[in-house]
C-alpha cells in the first residue's frame, strides 16, 4: 500500500469509504479485497505472489492521480481522478531498495526492546 499520504492507519479509509472522503472507487476495492481476503480465508487475494526468500516478491497497491484535497495540514488525493496502480514487484529493488531499511530494523530487533 503506498497511497499519500502514508502514515498509519489511513488505509483504514480504503477498507471502509465514506462519502465525504472518495478516495478512488478503484483503490478502494483492491484493498477490500486484501483485506477480505485474509479475514476470510488468511490468504492474499488469488494471484498475489507466494513471498520467497529467493524471489521476494510483494503485491503494490498504489493510487495515481486524483484530485488534491488539503486537511490536517497534508495533501490527499480524492475522485475526481484517482486511479489504481496494481502490480506485482520485487521487494528488495522496489522503491530504490527500500526493503534495506527492513534489514536495518531486523537487526536493530536483536538488541531493542520495542
Amino acid at each position: 500500500f503506498s497511497v499519500t499520504p502514508g502514515f498509519h492507519a489511513l488505509d483504514i479509509l480504503h477498507y471502509f469509504p465514506t462519502p465525504s472522503f472518495p478516495v478512488g472507487a478503484s483503490v478502494q476495492t483492491a484493498m477490500q479485497n486484501a483485506f477480505g481476503a485474509f479475514v476470510t480465508g488468511d490468504a492474499p487475494p488469488a494471484g498475489w505472489p507466494r513471498y520467497e526468500l529467493r524471489e521476494p516478491r510483494m503485491r503494490n497497491v498504489n493510487a495515481t492521480g486524483g484530485t488534491p484535497f488539503e486537511a490536517l495540514g497534508l495533501t490527499f488525493y480524492v475522485d475526481p481522478g484517482v486511479e489504481l496502480d496494481e502490480r506485482t514487484v520485487r521487494v528488495d529493488t522496489w522503491e530504490g531498495g527500500r526493503a534495506a531499511r527492513c534489514e536495518v530494523l531486523r537487526g536493530l530487533g536483536e538488541v531493542l526492546v520495542i
